[in-house]
Parts: structure tokens; C-alpha cells; sequence
């Protein structure tokens, strides 16, 4: 990544990113199933970033070439006897509502249009 920046940027160009953040040890229960979805809060907040232009939380947008079944996480007996998820397709929110898994998203940003040498038209 770094050997493509340097030479974005010596060609007076500019690159783009996603960032993917996990926030670990997540309590159960956080959110709504309606109007408060957790999932749309967060979203809402990353995509106030500036230069943020996607959002997805899970699997996100590859989740959508999942069947049902292969997306579904179902829930088992965890290590502790609390319930967990065999997968976390879902990313850690289910129906708007934390399930206790990590969450993990990403949100993509898109490249800074000042260039450092003028674009011909």
C-alpha cells in the first residue's frame, strides 16, 4: 500500500481506502429493531466522515451473494455457556439489535479530487 501512495503521489494523483474497524467484547442488546437500529446509527455517523462514500457491517455487500442459509448465523452454546454464533456474517448486529459478537464494519472513502497537476479535458 505504501509503494502505491508514494506513487499516486509523485504522479500528482490520489487513492482511495476502506477502513474496517472491530469493536471487541460487545454487550448484547444495544439498539433498536425499528427506528433505532444500531447498524443504521453507525451508519449514519461514519458516513458523515468526509470523503466517506460506502458503509457495510459483516459480510456487507458480499453477504449479498450468499444464500440464506450460508449467511445465517446460528446460535450455539458458548465457551462460557453463554450463546454465541457459530459464524458472524451478520457482523455482531442482528435485526438492528448488538448480539454480543464482535462488530466489525467498514467504511470505504473516496479519493481526494485536488490533484497536484491539472486534468486535461
Amino acid at each position: 500500500m505504501t509503494t502505491a501512495i508514494e506513487a499516486a503521489r509523485k504522479d500528482g494523483n490520489s487513492l482511495g481506502g476502506a477502513v474496517t474497524c472491530v469493536a471487541r467484547n460487545m454487550v448484547a442488546g444495544l439498539g433498536e429493531p425499528v427506528f433505532d437500529k444500531l447498524d443504521a446509527d453507525l451508519a449514519k455517523a461514519l458516513m458523515s466522515l468526509p470523503a466517506a462514500k460506502g458503509f457495510e457491517i459483516g459480510s456487507g455487500f458480499a453477504g449479498t451473494l450468499m444464500t440464506g442459509r450460508e449467511h445465517n448465523d446460528p446460535f450455539v452454546p458458548g465457551s462460557d455457556g453463554r450463546p454465541a454464533t457459530s459464524t458472524n456474517n451478520s457482523g455482531g448486529v442482528q435485526g438492528g439489535i448488538s448480539n454480543g459478537e464482535d462488530l466489525v464494519m467498514r467504511v470505504g472513502f473516496n479519493q481526494p479530487r485536488q490533484l497536484l497537476q491539472l486534468k486535461k479535458l
